[in-house]
């Protein structure tokens, strides 16, 4: 037992990764260590030869024409960074593919390990649909490149492995300092354990592990503007210091950067999660970076449901249109086809109570009156409970305009961090088209174009009788379900010259109070 020991307080200890490398490295480099520890000097051997370094290669399927140079480009920007440390020329049996698509709905995908390479699909367009500016090509291909060297990505913006960026100004884009350091110091990890291989030394691999607790934060309910704290403790119960940066998803998160914990040790950390800039429910990611082998990346989820300090509450009844969470900024209200309409809208403070000052209305026919109010409150957020607030009585004339229309209503409070509070009524009389009216914005000469509107009444059927357009227009309509109050209205453009498009559509009805909807055509024909 006693030689036991003494051969293993006579090894070696096996080289410390740096923080922030990729998962796949770290394996590699596990593995390694481990056959070294073993003595099977041949597999760590084989093993090693997986370690990107040196020449290697990648590969562009499908790149488009205009980003040609892109590749070269971006293996120009590892060569530099890496001091010619690692080298990538396009080639088969590559250790990077890169695939081009279209910007995805949630955004660009991370590089990824599969199947002993990474794998990267490229957006080649933006948000918008244009074509993506060739230095955010470039980036991508750096970053995957860069993955496969060993970087892992993170969230820090301005560094090549953070988020890449894909606007029309773009300034040119290098590797930051600590990811300049991030290659030599892998680099030296590469010559260590190369030594060892060729010297057949044993080798007791470095092993900090990190355990972190809880993974899951649910802070509950919190009101806007409240800063909260949370415990998360990390514990080191490996062989070898462990390095720990954290990293979080938002600036909302503010954490301790860096951490050094030796063997055995724990500490608890307190991240503060501010909630000024949020409504509804949220979830944000505080990641725990380390250079641990076996889980250099741990993930600590918050979530909580952040309500405003203030609730202006939309009429009962009332449908949401577009909701943020909890509440929502743009709330539908039906009004009757004929004489005056009145809504109410109710007004509290879900922390301490806070006085309406004054109401403030978009439209000059609409008219508010404030009613102090203390009584039971129906909140679907915080249920039903008695509390002191405002009613707000709005009013809408005869005269109100038919169709769908909106109303922008501002309540001046006499609340320091809340001083104003708004809500939208979108007000539906009536017949309703939306969109509102047909726009052709990609016509061309000769071809035909549709677009398509929604023609319907919330609560009373109708017929449509007559379809009438102006020239270079057709329309059809077709009613939607059985209740004979929607209809789904299809406008035909054909345009002759180039220039501007403008015309309307007309429909007939049978309501006395409607008999005529238009529904105005606007456009440019190339």
């Amino acid at each position: 037992m006693l030689s036991l020991l003494i051969l293993l307080a006579a090894q070696q200890s096996g080289p410390a990764m740096p923080v922030g490398v990729a998962p796949h490295l770290s394996a590699t480099s596990l593995a390694i260590q481990r056959s070294l520890q073993d003595g099977k000097f041949e597999l760590a051997a084989e093993t090693l030869k997986a370690w990107p370094a040196g020449k290697l290669t990648y590969k562009v399927a499908g790149l488009p024409p205009t980003y040609a140079d892109a590749g070269k480009a971006a293996a120009a920007m590892i060569e530099e960074a890496s001091q010619g440390k690692v080298t990538f020329a396009e080639g088969e049996g590559p250790r990077v593919l890169f695939t081009f698509v279209p910007m995805p709905l949630v955004g660009p995908a991370e590089p990824e390990w599969r199947n002993g390479r990474v794998e990267m699909a490229v957006p080649i367009t933006d948000r918008g649909g244009d074509a993506a500016h060739e230095r955010s090509v470039i980036w991508s291909l750096a970053k995957g490149m860069a993955y496969a060297a060993g970087l892992d990505h993170t969230t820090r913006r301005r560094s090549v492995m953070g988020p890449v960026a894909f606007t029309k100004s773009l300034s040119p884009i290098t590797f930051s300092l600590p990811e300049q350091r991030q290659f030599a110091k892998l680099f030296e990890v590469y010559q260590e354990l190369k030594r060892a291989v060729e010297g057949k030394t044993r080798l007791v691999p470095a092993m900090p592990r990190i355990e972190v607790e809880p993974d899951l934060v649910d802070m509950g309910s919190i009101i806007q503007g409240d800063h909260k704290e949370f415990a998360v403790t990390i514990k080191n119960t490996g062989n070898a210091p462990a390095s720990i940066e954290i990293e979080t998803t938002c600036s909302c998160l503010i954490a301790t950067p860096t951490l050094q914990l030796a063997p055995g040790a724990s500490v608890t950390v307190t991240p503060r999660f501010d909630s000024t800039d949020y409504q509804g429910q949220i979830e944000k990611h505080l990641y725990v970076l380390s250079n641990s082998l076996e889980n250099p990346r741990e993930t600590v989820v918050l979530r909580a449901a952040i309500a405003p300090e203030i609730r202006f509450l939309p009429p009962p009844g009332a449908n949401s249109v577009r909701s943020v969470g909890i509440g929502a900024d743009l709330i539908e209200v039906e009004i009757p086809d004929a004489g005056d309409a009145k809504t109410e809208l109710t007004f509290y403070g879900t922390k301490s109570p806070v006085e309406l000052i004054d109401v403030q209305l978009g439209s000059p026919l609409a008219s508010a009156t404030v009613v102090p109010f203390e009584g039971s409150i129906d909140d679907p957020l915080f249920g039903t409970a008695v509390r002191k607030g405002a009613k707000v009585m709005l009013g809408l004339p005869a005269n109100w305009p038919f169709g769908i229309s909106w109303l922008r209503i501002v309540g001046v409070t006499d609340s320091k961090r809340k001083p104003v509070v708004e809500m939208t009524l979108q007000i539906r009389k009536g017949i309703g088209v939306s969109p509102q009216s047909a726009y052709f914005g990609d016509a061309r000469v000769g071809e035909v174009s549709e677009r398509v509107v929604m023609v319907e009444h919330r609560s009373k059927p109708f017929k449509i009788i007559k379809v009438t357009t102006d020239d270079g227009l057709s329309a059809t309509v077709t009613p939607v379900g059985e209740s004979g109050a929607s209809y789904r209205l299809v406008i035909r453009a054909t345009p002759r010259s180039v220039g501007a498009i403008s015309g309307s559509v007309q429909l007939s009805t049978d309501s006395a109070a409607q008999p005529i909807v238009v529904v105005p055509v606007g456009g440019r024909a190339k």
